[in-house]
């Protein structure tokens, strides 16, 4: 019984020992000076990470935030705001409810006028509790944008100055990215405003060393920042940059691909898509060089090699999430200058048909011959002269009949889809007299004529 009984008893005392703190902070005028308001708010934050939520619940409520709050964003920092934010974020931690409370009891001016002193100290702490007020709650930042700046938190000083995001949870700077991609996920209407942290994204993605499996922090933290952020706009991308990109996404096929884990890095593959629509001219046209497939790559039949454009098309037909399919395609479109013709020339007529089905656009049969050439087979894109040599068996005129029957319903159905104006070859062969159609009785003529030689 008294095994039971000691904790309630402890925990009533260190829920009393909380009030006691928040009444003190409540009545500075009871602390001797700014060095005590420190120690008490260094002894409530180190509450939070100990005590039980019990014992806490004092800190939970409207009051406890509120004089928290008064310390962690006072118009003048004083040393005692540092522990006091600390403070407040494990209080967001512990007891999401107290989410809510921040805009009544805190208010948004407060925490963006901290935001844009861009204290490397607050830095950790102030990134966590804006995301926490992101989540579960009503407030809305928009005029935070509009009025107060909210969209230039300081990344470019971790790009040049450091340090770089690492995978450590204290890490300040992971912590401004996953503002970052948080805000403007957020508030898509307002992710424009965020064109400035583009380039210092790349930057530290650059510096990244890619490891096993390649998606883990931080470079995973940078890489779900690129799809939020407005790529499409830029009209300057490094060279470098989309290097890296290919480096990653090569890793990304060769590890996840091999687990049907492909939307594992569909963030990825958005960024691309997004950097294939940009006005960035030398990063598009490294992007072409790395993704259209290139005359060595003809050597076999599009999406069946080893090379990074033959794996994309193979991913393109073959993953199990119709997501990862739609981006990788309207990625070789966008690089295919949106024309159907030079798309078609650069995935092959099989890669490219259910794409140009699904989006309504068709394509003629002279536009299909002079997109892939002569030279080329316009189904599978590869070269004529490396496709194997078949040796088919010799085919009866019955054989003959019924193949050409089965080729003109293949081609009635392809002209059916819309997605493509063809003329039918067998009918064209049969109207030029290259393919006359058999006698009913040809079988039986062909056996008479076999018996009488026999006799």
């Amino acid at each position: 019984m008294e095994e039971n009984t000691l904790p309630t008893s402890e925990s009533r005392r260190s829920k009393a020992d909380v009030e006691g703190v928040l009444n003190k902070l409540e009545n500075p005028a009871d602390a001797s000076n700014s060095s005590e308001l420190e120690k008490l708010l260094v002894q409530l934050h180190g509450a939070t990470r100990t005590l039980g939520e019990g014992a806490l619940e004092p800190l939970f409520s409207k009051r406890g935030v509120r004089i928290i709050g008064a310390y962690a964003f006072q118009a003048d920092p004083k040393p005692e705001h540092l522990p006091a934010l600390r403070c407040l974020n494990n209080i967001l931690v512990r007891a999401p409810e107290s989410r809510k409370l921040i805009s009544t009891e805190i208010g948004t001016d407060r925490i963006i006028s901290a935001l844009q002193r861009d204290d490397p100290d607050d830095e950790l702490a102030l990134a966590n509790i804006i995301i926490f007020s992101c989540h579960g709650t009503s407030l809305d930042l928009t005029p935070c944008f509009e009025n107060d700046g909210l969209a230039e938190i300081n990344i470019q000083r971790h790009a040049s100055q450091g340090p770089l995001p690492t995978a450590d949870p204290t890490s300040a700077c992971a912590a401004s990215l996953r503002l970052l991609s948080t805000l403007a996920a957020r508030y898509e209407d307002q992710a424009h405003r965020f064109i400035h942290a583009v380039d210092p994204v790349l930057d530290m993605l650059s510096k990244m060393t890619i490891l096993t499996p390649p998606l883990q922090a931080p470079v995973s933290i940078l890489v779900n920042c690129l799809p939020v952020l407005p790529l499409s706009e830029k009209k300057d991308i490094e060279v470098s940059a989309v290097d890296k990109l290919m480096e990653i996404l090569s890793d990304c096929i060769n590890f996840y691909g091999t687990q049907d884990k492909e939307s594992e890095f569909l963030p990825l593959l958005l960024a691309i898509n997004h950097l294939s629509r940009s006005g960035a001219k030398s990063a598009k046209e490294r992007l072409q060089q790395k993704i259209i497939p290139s005359e060595e790559d003809r050597k076999e039949a599009l999406g069946m090699g080893q090379s990074l454009p033959h794996k994309l098309l193979h991913m393109s037909n073959m993953s199990m999430f119709p997501e990862v399919r739609e981006v990788i395609m309207t990625t070789f479109f966008e690089l295919s200058e949106r024309d159907p013709s030079l798309f078609v020339h650069n995935v092959g007529f099989g890669n490219a048909a259910g794409y140009l089905n699904s989006k309504g656009i068709e394509i003629s049969q002279k536009e299909l011959g002079s997109a892939v050439g002569p030279a080329v087979n316009p189904i599978t894109g590869q070269r004529l002269d490396a496709e194997p040599e078949v040796e088919l068996p010799e085919m009866t005129d019955e054989e003959k009949e019924r193949e050409a029957e089965r080729l003109f319903v293949l081609f009635e159905r392809l002209k059916a889809t819309g997605v493509m104006d063809v003329e039918n070859p067998v009918t064209a062969a049969m109207q030029s007299g290259r393919i006359q159609e058999l006698p009913d009785d040809a079988s039986d003529d062909d056996d008479s004529d076999d018996n009488s030689k026999g006799k």
